[in-house]
């Protein structure tokens, strides 16, 4: 029985941990997202300095003259393609889609389903010893009588 309490009560508790941790990183996540609206305006308003960005970073990743210049201007060509450049390589921030609530949903109930299969042996054998101990506490009175009365 104490490993059937204890057997549950781990996979809840760590499950509520660990679906708790997911939740706030995903949400943290999202909020770091709205860097994104601040890179917009960056490129907006100081277009030049932001174009110097791009051009360190592949710079950096070995890209140089006019291989260089055409990288640039390809990324600056298309503000969603500049603003999901910088997020990527300037912030290591990628935009994901995934929602708090489902993250968290997904982790607790994989977490029980996972937790819950070492402990389906002991709750096979629970059941069968609570079937036999009361199988057992209702014959063994009933017989116990009659061999008095005999």
């Amino acid at each position: 029985m104490v490993i059937l309490v204890l057997g549950f009560a781990n996979p809840g508790a760590d499950g509520f941990a660990m679906t708790v941790g997911n939740y706030k990183a995903t949400k943290a996540r999202m909020d770091f997202i709205q860097e994104r609206k601040r890179e917009e305006e960056e490129i907006e308003n100081m277009t030049e300095s932001e174009r110097q960005e791009i051009r360190d970073i592949y710079a950096k990743k070995g890209f140089s003259k006019e291989l260089l210049n055409e990288i640039v201007n390809i990324i600056a060509a298309r503000k969603k393609v500049w603003v999901d450049t910088m997020m990527k390589e300037e912030l290591s921030l990628i935009e994901d889609g995934r929602k708090p609530l489902d993250t968290a949903t997904s982790m607790i109930f994989g977490f029980a389903a996972i937790g819950i299969i070492p402990l389906v042996p002991f709750v096979f054998l629970f059941v069968i010893d609570l079937v036999l101990s009361t199988k057992f506490l209702f014959i063994l009175p009933s017989s116990h009588a009659a061999h008095f009365f005999q």
